[in-house]
């Protein structure tokens, strides 16, 4: 009975504590709002920043990893020998081929992957979706289950099959069987559904059709995919080395061997990074630069953390040797800040979860993630949570013995306790400069990019696509000339946005040397009209006129500099005489070097390179992009018409740098309203800690402005100190970044001085009121007070 009257003491002695350590908490947060609301703000934005950017850079990274032996399925590719290249689509043959060849391989299959444009009638258009045609062994090695139906769809081209996701996208239920779906004006009878993948694929698909059988004995057809896993104990090592010296031509009747050419195994959970990285809307460089973005900003928020935390500790240390003097043990003093930490922390967690809703939609759109990402988010921030209580305890643990051994020995306390305080507030200069002059330095590039010169005019030009017929294009370029705001309008290769591509090589040339490989350049049909149009320069030589004879040619200066002609003009290529150079222009990426380019004359009845090309008032373009629309559904329904201008083209090159700038943008405006908080509350606790020290020093004769000055030469201090350290950090990052890019800018040299003015003006507007407030309050009264 005794114990258990005793164990009963224990608990309500243990409520009242926990109690106790709460009010204390509690009241001493509400004294100290701003810094409270600072510490909070700043610890959530770190932690939603950082999940966030987790959260992206891990759906990234598992795309295809939920398959079946995913850890030994491979995408087979073709290389000319060079690391940088391979080609995926491959004729549907080579499945089998290497099947034969290697028996390392457990499964194999080959498979069609594109876009269709559906519809369920001739006005009801759904858009473009997701589809795959392939046969039974695709179905076999990726575990395709069917959900209702039959797989008859395999054998009969005339019928298809929806995934679940697909059937509700177009007709808003899985109850579809037997209905027809329209892709490109055929019809098709829906005899299955298909269950939905469990996780992200770079082969997601809505619909799935059977492989014409005329293709399957095509050697000549390169349209497919082929995936192939190995059995659990294979060396993909030598199974890769037997593939680079592979010959293919004997086999199937397929014939790519060639000098330099060879297969290569590319890994499935690794394909969205390389084969796939052009069709990305930010590759994964930017998205790991996200997150080390977002850990920046919580070591930035942390070290704000434990910059005020030690400097409450310091303001109380009267209430902490009254404590000790009243029989509180270390542990009790411990236990009263662990307690507020505990509030901190869930106040930042509750504010986190806020922000986290507010972003999530958005965050959403630009990450591509299509499943919800509260539950990875929430998890992430809790394990941060966790890791920020472990490492503040000790940190509380420190201190609270320190000023416990010191608080009774008033000579014991030292000029240089406020060293990590100052420390830690140069951390925050130093972070802030540095994100600043990273995202400075980017607007900068793409602003350089956006407006630097190609080598081609760029502004008012558009290309229009349509699937229609000749009659309807004849007539669309008919009424595009009667329009006020069309210059001109002709039918001929499109620069830029680029719609056909006619790959070439250059094999021999004069002086060539014995050693010398091909060049590999893009193939333009096109001449003096085509130069006009998009005011490409000629350089040398004269340009292809109709009266040239088509052994004539013109080169850029890229494929001069490549067979290392100093004087191409008149000399032989392949059997081709170089009439003329055109100044080299852009028409790939930025990070792409200028392609080497040959002009050609083709036959006037070769359809190639026959595009609709219009030059415009850039101001009309919605409304060419309507007029274009509202004509081609006019004429021919099942018909579409697009419009790109050279300009929306060229910004989609850009369209990562515009992302990053965006997750720049957001880092940098939490990394400035961080260090404003901090460095604000940081202020009130100092010019609080010193009050003494400011009424001694006006009593001495000292005036305000003489004081406010002080403060801000010790602060200017730490700020130039920070910025010695963040620039060359800065500079040799952004130096790596922009060394990425053909075309870049003069170093801005005054963007230091920029950086540094502008957070002067900011550590002024900062410091200004609290220090103000101090050095007007009566020293008389301050001093005795303390």
């Amino acid at each position: 009975m005794r114990i258990q009257h005793e164990k009963v003491l224990y608990k309500t002695s243990m409520n009242m504590m926990f109690l106790h350590y709460l009010k204390s908490a509690v009241r001493s947060l509400m004294k100290y709002k701003v810094q409270t609301t600072a510490s909070m703000i700043g610890l959530a934005l770190g932690f939603v920043c950082f999940a966030l950017s987790a959260v992206w850079v891990r759906y990234e990274q598992t795309f295809d990893s939920f398959h079946r032996g995913a850890d030994r399925m491979y995408l087979l590719g073709v290389t000319n020998g060079s690391d940088d290249y391979m080609s995926v689509i491959l004729p549907f043959p080579m499945a089998e081929a290497v099947r034969q060849m290697l028996p390392e391989v457990e499964d194999i299959a080959a498979f069609s992957f594109g876009w269709e444009e559906v519809s369920i009638s001739a006005d009801r258009k759904i858009g473009s979706l997701e589809r795959i045609l392939c046969d039974t062994a695709f179905v076999r090695m990726f575990d395709i289950k069917l959900a209702s139906g039959s797989w008859s769809f395999l054998e009969n081209t005339d019928e298809i099959a929806l995934t679940e996701e697909g059937a509700r996208k177009i007709f808003g239920t899985t109850e579809v069987l037997g209905r027809e779906v329209y892709c490109w004006d055929k019809a098709y009878r829906i005899s299955a559904v298909l269950s939905d993948w469990a996780g992200h694929s770079n082969f997601s698909f809505s619909l799935i059709g059977a492989i014409e059988e005329s293709e399957k004995d095509d050697p000549i057809m390169h349209s497919y995919y082929v995936c192939l896993r190995l059995f659990p104990d294979a060396d993909r090592q030598k199974v890769s080395a037997r593939l680079k010296d592979l010959s293919l031509k004997n086999t199937a009747g397929l014939s790519i061997k060639k000098p330099g050419v060879g297969m290569r195994l590319e890994p499935l959970t690794d394909c969205r990074h390389t084969v796939f990285r052009g069709s990305m809307d930010i590759s994964l460089y930017y998205i790991r630069l996200f997150s080390a973005l977002g850990l920046l900003l919580i070591i930035l928020a942390l070290v704000n953390f434990f910059s005020m935390l030690v400097s409450r500790m310091h303001v109380r240390r009267r209430e902490l040797a009254l404590r000790i003097a009243c029989g509180s043990s270390r542990g009790g003093l411990t236990g009263v800040f662990l307690s507020e930490l505990l509030l901190i922390l869930s106040g930042a967690g509750l504010l986190g979860m806020i922000l986290m809703e507010t972003v999530e939609k958005p965050f959403s759109a630009l990450s591509g993630i299509g499943e919800s990402i509260r539950l990875p988010v929430a998890v992430c921030m809790l394990l941060l949570m966790a890791f920020t209580f472990l490492i503040t305890w000790g940190v509380i643990v420190f201190y609270c013995r320190r000023i416990a051994a010191r608080q009774l020995q008033p000579a014991a306390v030292r000029s240089g306790r406020f060293v990590f305080q100052k420390v830690c507030l140069g951390m925050q200069f130093g972070i802030c400069a540095l994100v600043l002059f990273c995202l400075s330095f980017l607007l900068l590039q793409l602003r350089y990019l956006t407006h630097t010169d190609l080598g081609f005019e760029r502004d008012g030009r558009a290309t229009i696509r349509t699937n229609g017929s000749e009659l309807l294009q004849a007539h669309l370029l008919h009424e595009l000339q009667k329009q006020p705001y069309v210059s001109e309008v002709k039918r001929m290769y499109s620069l830029f946005p680029q719609i056909d591509m006619l790959d070439m090589a250059v094999s021999s040339w004069e002086g060539k040397p014995d050693d010398a490989e091909q060049v590999p350049c893009l193939g333009i049909p096109e001449g003096e009209k085509f130069l006009k149009f998009y005011e490409l320069r000629l350089v040398a030589g004269s340009t292809l006129t109709e009266q040239s004879d088509s052994c004539s040619v013109m080169i850029n200066e890229s494929l001069a500099r490549k067979m290392d002609m100093a004087d191409p003009v008149g000399k032989k290529i392949d059997g081709w005489t170089i009439v003329g150079v055109v100044r080299d222009f852009h028409v790939s990426a930025p990070t792409v070097p200028v392609e080497p380019v040959i002009f050609f004359k083709l036959d006037a009845s070769i359809p190639f390179g026959k595009n609709i090309v219009v030059r415009f008032d850039e101001s009309y373009t919605d409304r060419l992009k309507h007029f274009v629309d509202s004509l081609v559904r006019a004429e021919e329904p099942q018909a579409y018409g697009s419009v790109y201008t050279a300009r929306e083209a060229y910004e989609e090159y850009l369209h990562g740098e515009r992302t990053l700038q965006k997750l720049l943008m957001v880092v940098a405006l939490a990394c400035v309203l961080i260090t404003l908080i901090g460095v604000f509350a940081h202020v009130s606790l100092v010019c609080e800690q010193r009050r003494k020290e400011i009424a001694i020093r006006k009593v001495n004769g000292a005036t305000a402005a003489g004081i406010f000055r002080s403060f801000l030469k010790e602060y200017f201090a730490l700020l130039l100190v920070a910025c010695i350290i963040a620039f060359p950090l800065g500079s040799v990052a952004m130096q790596n970044w922009v060394e990425r890019y053909v075309e870049r800018m003069a170093w801005p040299w005054w963007l230091y001085a920029a950086i540094l003015v502008g957070l002067a003006l900011f550590v002024v507007l900062c410091i200004g009121r609290s220090v103000w407030r101090a050095v007007r309050e009566n020293p008389a009264e301050v001093i005795k007070s303390e």
